[in-house]
């Protein structure tokens, strides 16, 4: 259904003094905002810089009264070995 879509774009840019620029970007799609889909890019024109790709997905739901979410991204970096999340959210 059309009405329980919903996509989202973002974009940031941050000027550094005393490093380069630096440009985010991000997308999330959600459907019922029960499940949701994400993406992102992290961009600076520098040599140490170590971040990258992102991406993530959701759900949301009741359970017992009580609103549980459960959360997963993963981020590329240049020098270690890729970042992964998983989070557990509750709302009482």
């Amino acid at each position: 259904n059309q009405d329980r879509s919903r996509a989202q774009l973002n974009a940031n840019f941050v000027s550094n003094n005393f490093s380069q620029d630096q440009w985010q970007g991000g997308f999330e799609y959600a459907y019922d905002e029960k499940f949701f889909l994400r993406a992102g890019y992290n961009f600076a024109d520098q040599d140490n810089y170590i971040y990258g790709l992102t991406f993530g997905a959701g759900l949301t739901t009741e359970f017992g009264g009580t609103m549980l979410s459960l959360e997963y991204a993963w981020n590329q970096t240049e020098f270690f070995d890729d970042n992964q999340f998983f989070t557990i959210k509750m709302a009482f």
